[in-house]
């Protein structure tokens, strides 16, 4: 399991080396909340119609997987180079079309 946090220009704000911070920060965001805030939900579901177009939404799952798979490649290329051998797999480095989504979750801002 992966879990990377990308702002909405497609930045990876934390990668998935990160995970506590992440749900550190997800924490933050919910503590208090029982239920989603019906605002924002309405604003997703206008900018979305409804779950028809998620494009934007794909954008950020292709930058989230290049971030994963491209630190992995780094993590591969370096162990080249230590002790012990490498790490690197044949097909480890996989593409979109290997990862499957969970759940996802949208922070969007106050307004």
């Amino acid at each position: 399991h992966y879990l990377v946090h990308v702002g909405d220009d497609g930045a990876v704000l934390l990668p998935y080396t990160q995970a506590k911070r992440i749900l550190d920060r997800l924490k933050r965001l919910a503590l208090g909340r029982d239920l989603p805030d019906a605002g924002a939900c309405a604003r997703f579901d206008k900018a979305t119609k409804h779950g028809e177009d998620m494009r934007h939404a794909q954008k950020l799952l292709a930058a989230s997987v290049a971030s994963v798979v491209g630190k992995n490649e780094e993590r591969a290329v370096a162990s080249l180079f230590s002790p012990g051998g490498t790490h690197a797999i044949k097909g480890e480095f996989a593409g979109s079309n290997d990862f499957e989504v969970l759940a996802f979750m949208v922070a969007l801002s106050q307004e």
